[in-house]
């Protein structure tokens, strides 16, 4: 598998992985958490504290990112205006 390959998948399944991971939280734990009161922030702040949820949504999006840029440039031909 050559790099470019490699990039393009990193950045499939990392822009997958932040996307899912961001609509199961809006489509499904916040509604939950605001149904819950003062329990659903207990659960909040567990989710966000005492797990690696934020540094693995964190790191995903920076791979969708980066791996995008990198693609834009490469096909781009280095950003050649002409």
């Amino acid at each position: 598998m050559d790099f470019i390959t490699m990039v393009n998948v990193i950045h499939i399944l990392s822009a997958v992985l932040w996307g899912g991971g961001a609509c199961v939280v809006a489509w499904f734990v916040t509604p939950a958490v605001q149904a819950t009161g003062p329990e659903g922030l207990a659960f909040m702040r567990g989710l966000t504290q005492g797990t690696r949820f934020v540094s693995f949504m964190t790191l995903t999006s920076l791979l969708a990112v980066l791996s995008g840029l990198y693609m834009y440039w490469e096909f781009s031909g280095y950003l050649d205006m002409e």
